[in-house]
């Protein structure tokens, strides 16, 4: 089965809103500034809703407004 077939049983391509929800990983906490250097691709980030600094990535989401993960 296809994406685009499992797309178009589901209707999500009839569907024009989408919600996008984010989640930081940290690699490592602000207490620990200087020892990052394994990751070339992290960088420093803040998280408004848990109220602290962290140096990892950060995880999306794209969902439905039924609930269904979708692609971009």
């Amino acid at each position: 089965m296809t994406r685009s077939h499992l797309i178009t049983q589901l209707g999500i391509d009839l569907e024009d809103e989408r919600i996008i929800d984010t989640i930081p990983v940290p690699v490592c906490k602000f207490y620990r500034p200087g020892r990052h250097r394994g990751f070339v691709e992290a960088d420093w980030g803040y998280c408004p809703s848990k109220d602290w600094y962290f140096y990892g990535f950060k995880l999306g989401l794209c969902m439905t407004t039924a609930g269904i993960p979708d692609f971009l």
